[in-house]
């Protein structure tokens, strides 16, 4: 038996969570991955450059993620 997920929900943009999004939408390309954090400006960047302003220079999110302000949607 296997399981299909379609979407994944990150709480937590920092270090380890933008680069756990990193990693699953590399390998999972029909995956939908949200990512939240309390920390506003961490979503504004990934939102609108699918990058992190402080971790992980010049690495760029796939178009798959998606930056949340709402934990529920996440």
């Amino acid at each position: 038996m296997s399981i299909e997920i379609n979407k994944v929900g990150i709480i937590g943009a920092g270090q380890f969570g933008f680069a756990l999004a990193y990693l699953i939408s590399e390998n999972n390309p029909h995956v939908t991955v949200s990512i939240t954090d309390n920390y506003k400006a961490y979503i504004d960047s990934i939102i609108e450059t699918q990058q992190h302003p402080v971790f992980h220079k010049g690495v760029v999110l796939k178009n798959t993620v998606t930056g949340t302000y709402d934990k529920a949607e996440a």
